[in-house]
């Protein structure tokens, strides 16, 4: 037989123990305090009743540990009405060891297809997820724990009553109330651990926080019952229902006070009565015991600001209540009339309140700040050095191997610019921030362009080009390794010791002498520099450098230079990116509007956006006043995109001013469509207005039509959409253009579009391109820029993946990510993602069958095993990114999946651990997909994938916490502003950067992610959203 060790058994024996004395003792108190003249005793009949069901529903289905399967029926009706349930918990798990239930296991195993891989599940000795090494014995004897809830409440206030009202106080009362106070308060606690809160603090932390209960429970309700008993004989329960109506309203407001800046929440009459009503229940239990104060969720910051203010002051007024009702005179001198006791006895009652109540100020302020500041600190401190990129799990061998530099020296060195530019933001002396520039700009011309390759000379001979951490080149021939040549990469050119000096554009190398060496492989440029353009973009407002030599060129119209602004422009040419200049100019736009741009009280005037992208538009003139072409273009494709943007303004000016229906609305859009909007002038900014005379080529320059892009003559312009910069915009379809159902009136604009295969859009209309129909929505009123920081995260984690994981992996992890562009910090593009419906619809016109909508509505080019195969690895990706990112209201309205079978989220409101809903998910997988991956047997396959996936993210957290400290002034998230050590803790948590075994680590996500499959919680989620739609 396996004991477990003391410890565990201690603990486990010990709530059993209190649970089942607090129960047999409340069984007694019915029998025996019928007739007595304290409490009434219904409320602890039907408290017994309610809890006995709950226990015998809970033991039914609970694994035992000796009978290898579940107690059953019988079991669970005879522990129950005997109210020993949790003893005989604790007796079998003791005797058995503990050993868990095989949960990670499917449960027939008969069962042609587990739920969850049995390849991927730990080792039955393993701990399971989110539990100490005693969670799997003390799992039952926590359920019943919380079951028994409502019952140790009614106990304790009932027993509380009998010694305030001065029954005998005997050995018997004293018992009874210390077993309902130590149950209720390990039951606040076990609920708080294990299904209000998941968070790495709570669980590493569950005596601190079970602790935490015990005192402020002990310091709340005596004082709630004497207040109550005390004033109940001259005022009836009148006192005790004022204080309890004016505490649940205004915590009521204070968490609407938090959701109130989700406008979308409050689209309808009826969703405000819904979320009334939730605040008013969660309110409702907060008057007795704060369960939220560990919840680290926006949606409770306000209330757990305040919420220990009001309580303590809350405290004051019982007491002067209390002393006014005759009970306690203010010279200590007591004129008792209805109680027995020794004289001085609610003396000591009031300081054994306020001794707890002293005690619970300390943890509330000092202690639980505490530890939660260490283990944010501990995340959010940067780790010096490189983390390895290849896990040592068990799934190595679908991995990179180590031995690839170049993938490891891309994404370390992205880290590395990250950090660099977090000190730039925290310096203010210019010197200092014009070294850090530097030391930017030498970090960028490394991992920028892809230097290392294998290169072909025009006579056919090959030579392999490698690249050290610090610019160091070696040259070698293909075929002879041994002929090597050493030289050193800076600001884009290369100087080789035999003296040759070259250039490299994206696509080949330039000697000096004239001769060329192209790229065997079609890599031409990397990514990863149009990854972080908004984040370089921000710390362009630093960018400004006093040149100490006459030589060093200048910023036209100013006596400065900008060193990162002329690389990121440079860039651009090199590569011949012209995209890349309108993404960086809208970025600047939408910076240069928000408030305060920026800007702080030591920094001069050319320290703003609004200078940097005035800077960006001289730069262009300049280049094309001098001829170069791609200057022209550039500024070509800059004007025509900002006259589109004008013209959307007035289209979303003249819908919203028209105070009509939605249908009605889409009627006046069209009809404005078909009028010229050539002269008319939108809500487009002061960005776009100071920029126009730069920008436009001439003075006679057309205007952009939304229906056809021509000029005067005919001839169709080439033209783009800022969203969307390498597709030519070739005019809107008025018929199929709609104003869609919301309080802002998103425009759905549907466009005809030419997309070249070739990469960036030609610098003349092709005519024989196809035209593709897109959809684009034009949202004002709405902040974009928390959508568009999770996208740039979702695409970093796929270039981890791209980097890491074996092609055919990298195939099936694809995330169908839609663009967004927020032009100003309330209005911007968001692009539809082609042949894609959200789940819900999916649902409806395929009642409830995934694999047959799919079946019929795929393309005809692909088979049903390419699109179940696209959902398998869409699914995986989709659960990963959302859980690492910890985005929340995921019900299956933000769910889409597309014709070919990629799966996709929308909408994210809440990131970063913030969710709407209490008690949702933190993984959503909906249990239709896992049906249609089951009958489709890729259930097991999709589980694979998640893991190395999840595996492969993990060396990078780092990454992502740089990011989001980037990101944290200027993203729109307000959770990151507020909060950003706990943001950037957050995604490290969910990460578990701390858990050595790798294994352990991805058994835990894949637990997570098989029970939001089958768990109630998202169930009802989506029943409750649901019931909200047909309401609305």
């Amino acid at each position: 037989m396996k004991w477990q060790s003391w410890n565990r058994v201690l603990g486990l024996s010990s709530r059993a123990i209190f649970l089942t004395t607090q129960r047999l003792l409340d069984v007694a108190a019915v029998v025996y305090a019928g007739g007595d003249s304290g409490p009434s005793i219904t409320p602890m009949v039907l408290g017994l009743l309610l809890s006995t069901t709950l226990t015998v529903v809970t033991m039914r289905a609970h694994w035992s540990g000796l009978r290898h399967r579940a107690h059953g029926t019988v079991v669970a009706v005879v522990t129950s009405m005997l109210q020993v349930a949790a003893v005989w918990e604790m007796a079998d798990k003791v005797l058995s060891g503990g050993r868990p239930r095989p949960k990670y296991r499917a449960m027939d195993p008969d069962a042609s297809q587990p739920l969850l891989p049995l390849a991927s599940a730990p080792d039955p000795s393993s701990n399971p997820p989110k539990g100490s090494p005693g969670e799997n014995a003390m799992r039952g004897v926590r359920k019943l724990s919380i079951c028994n809830i409502p019952q140790a409440f009614i106990s304790l206030w009932f027993h509380m009553g009998l010694l305030i009202k001065g029954a005998t106080c005997s050995t018997h009362l004293s018992v009874a109330f210390l077993a309902g106070y130590l149950s209720l308060s390990f039951g606040i606690a076990d609920f708080v651990l294990y299904i209000w809160v998941d968070d790495v603090f709570v669980r590493s932390n569950k005596k601190l926080v079970t602790a935490h209960y015990c005192v402020e429970i002990i310091a709340r309700l005596p004082t709630l019952a004497f207040f109550h008993y005390a004033c109940k004989s001259k005022k009836g329960p009148w006192p005790l229902l004022s204080l309890f109506l004016l505490d649940v309203s205004g915590t009521s407001l204070l968490l609407r006070f938090a959701r109130a800046h989700k406008s979308l929440l409050d689209s309808t009459s009826t969703s405000r009565c819904a979320n009334f009503l939730f605040s008013t229940v969660v309110s409702a239990q907060l008057f007795f015991v704060n369960v939220v104060f560990f919840d680290p969720g926006m949606h409770f910051l306000y209330v757990n600001q305040v919420f220990y203010v009001i309580k303590y002051l809350e405290f004051v007024v019982m007491w002067r209540c209390i002393q006014e009702a005759g009970f306690l005179s203010p010279h200590s001198r007591w004129t008792v009339d209805i109680a027995q006791l020794p004289r001085g006895w609610y003396q000591g009652l009031f300081l054994f309140c306020l001794f707890f109540l002293l005690l619970n100020a300390l943890f509330v302020w000092t202690l639980v700040p505490q530890r939660r500041r260490e283990k944010d600190q501990r995340y959010f401190t940067p780790v010096h050095g490189y983390p390895e990129p290849v896990p040592a799990s068990a799934d190595t061998s679908r991995l990179r191997p180590s031995g690839d530099p170049a993938h490891q020296r891309q994404l370390h060195g992205l880290e590395g610019i990250f950090e660099l530019l977090l000190l730039l933001s925290k310096v203010h002396h210019p010197k200092n921030r014009s070294r850090l520039v530097m030391a930017i700009l030498d970090e960028l011309w490394l991992h920028a362009l892809p230097w290392e390759g294998i290169y072909q000379n025009e006579a056919g001979a090959r030579f392999n080009l490698q690249v050290s951490d610090y610019g160091i080149l070696k040259c070698s021939d293909h075929l002879n390794a041994g002929a090597e040549v050493l030289g050193n990469v800076s600001k884009g050119h290369l100087e080789m010791s035999d003296g040759r000096h070259g250039k490299f554009d994206g696509y080949q190398l330039v000697w000096s002498d004239g001769s060329r060496w192209r790229r065997v492989d079609e890599q031409r440029w990397h990514q990863d520099l149009k990854l972080i353009l908004p984040q370089l973009a921000s710390a362009l407002c630093w960018d400004c450098h006093t040149p100490q030599w006459p030589w060093e060129r200048k910023v036209p119209g100013e006596g400065f230079r900008r060193p990162l602004l002329e690389f990121l422009v440079e860039f651009a040419e090199m590569t011949q990116q012209r995209d890349f200049v309108c993404d960086l100019y809208w970025a600047l736009v939408c910076l240069s509007n928000q408030e305060g741009d920026g800007k702080t009280s030591l920094d001069p005037e050319p320290c703003t956006y609004r200078a940097v992208r005035l800077a960006l538009v001289q730069v262009l003139l300049q280049g094309s006043s001098s001829g170069q072409d791609f200057y022209i273009l550039a500024r070509e494709d800059l004007y025509r995109q900002r006259e589109l943007w004008r013209q959307h303004m007035a289209l979303s000016t003249a819908v919203r001013r028209s105070h009509v229906g939605a249908a009605l609305k889409t009627q006046v859009l069209r009809e404005a469509l078909q009028r010229s909007f050539a002269e008319a002038r939108g809500e487009t900014g002061e960005a776009a207005q100071e920029d126009e005379a730069s920008l436009r080529m001439s003075s006679s320059a057309p205007t952009v039509s939304l229906l056809s892009p021509r000029d005067a003559t005919g001839r169709r312009v080439q033209v783009s959409l800022p969203v969307d910069p390498t597709a030519q915009f070739c005019g809107t379809v008025v018929e199929e253009s709609e104003v869609l159902s919301s309080k802002q009136s998103p425009m759905m604009l549907v466009c005809r579009m030419k997309k070249s295969v070739d990469g960036p859009m030609p610098p003349s209309p092709s005519p024989c391109e196809p035209e593709l129909i897109e959809r684009y929505l034009v949202k004002v009123g709405d902040d974009l820029r928390q959508d568009q920081l999770m996208l740039e995260l979702m695409s970093l984690m796929g270039r981890v993946w791209q980097a890491h994981l074996l092609p055919e992996d990298v195939q099936l992890l694809q995330l169908a990510e839609f663009q967004v562009l927020a032009v100003t910090p309330n209005a911007g593009y968001v692009k539809f993602v082609p042949e894609s419906t959200c789940l819900t619809e999916v649902l409806r016109h395929s009642r409830g069958n995934v694999m047959a909508w799919l079946s019929e509505h795929r393309p005809k080019s692909m088979t049903v095993d390419t699109v179940m195969d696209n959902l398998c690895g869409s699914v995986a990706a989709s659960c990963v990114v959302t859980y690492v990112l910890g985005i929340g209201d995921r019900h299956l309205e933000n769910i889409c999946l597309t014709s070919s079978g990629h799966l996709f989220h929308i909408d994210f409101g809440f990131v970063l651990g913030d969710d709407p809903k209490p008690l949702s998910p933190p993984v959503r997988l909906p249990a239709q997909i896992a049906q249609a991956l089951i009958a489709s047997k890729r259930l097991n396959k999709c589980f694979k994938l998640a893991k190395r996936a999840y595996l492969a993210l993990r060396p990078f957290a780092q990454l992502f916490a740089a990011l989001l400290q980037l990101a944290a002034a200027g993203a729109g998230c307000a959770k990151l502003a507020r909060q950003p050590m706990a943001a950037v803790a957050g995604v490290q948590e969910r990460l578990r950067v701390e858990e050595e075994d790798e294994e352990r680590a991805a058994a835990e996500f894949l637990a997570l992610m098989r029970e939001s499959s089958q768990g109630f919680a998202s169930v009802m989620i989506d029943k409750v959203h649901a019931a909200g739609l047909f309401w609305r």
